[in-house]
């Protein structure tokens, strides 16, 4: 939504995969009228193919971003808890 009225190009670098490699990042430029950033993509290579699960932009990995932001929900009620809190979360946001 934050860029619906720019002239936006994505471009992604050329990428070289390893023989029998599960796993690499992707290097991509979305480029806009407020600048040109840098963002990578982790895949992993399962049964179905080539799928993203992490993202960078802005220098950091969300996993590592999320990992940090849910560590006191964590480690209070493990990943039940961090369940519930997201579920009840999720249902103050959406009313």
């Amino acid at each position: 939504s934050q860029l619906r009225d720019q002239d936006v190009k994505f471009k992604f670098l050329p990428v070289s995969v390893p023989a029998g490699a599960s796993d690499l990042v992707v290097q991509s430029h979305v480029i806009s009228n407020g600048g040109d950033d840098a963002i990578g993509y982790r895949l992993t290579k399962g049964p179905n193919g080539w799928k993203i699960y992490d993202i960078n932009m802005m220098g950091a990995w969300l996993i590592q971003v999320y990992q940090t932001q849910f560590a006191d929900q964590l480690s209070k009620g493990g990943v039940d808890g961090l369940i519930k809190f997201l579920t009840a979360h999720n249902a103050r946001s959406a009313g």
